[in-house]
């Protein structure tokens, strides 16, 4: 389990705070491989209880950059991950 705290400047700004937990209460309904698995919110504390991930892009990018296929391939997961996550409001400008 990972511990996210909500950023001071979405804390401190009324419309920032009010998209970020949008965000954090649709992706806590969200189940897909591509979408951090959200746990709890706690909007009194600015804490996102979420799932651990190990490893980062830079990480993964240290070797030299992917080979096209696998860029290919990797780009292909994404687009469905945002088609999900679109399709479920997050990215709306209302949300």
């Amino acid at each position: 389990v990972a511990l996210k705290l909500l950023h001071v400047r979405a804390r401190s700004d009324g419309a920032a705070r009010v998209r970020s937990w949008n965000e954090a209460r649709i992706a806590a309904a969200l189940r897909h491989r591509g979408v951090v698995a959200v746990y709890d919110l706690d909007e009194e504390r600015n804490l996102i209880a979420m799932e651990l991930c190990r490893g980062t892009l830079r990480e993964r990018l240290a070797p030299g950059p992917l080979g096209p296929r696998e860029a290919l391939r990797r780009g292909a997961e994404l687009l469905a991950t945002l088609e999900v996550v679109h399709r479920a409001g997050a990215m709306d400008a209302d949300a």
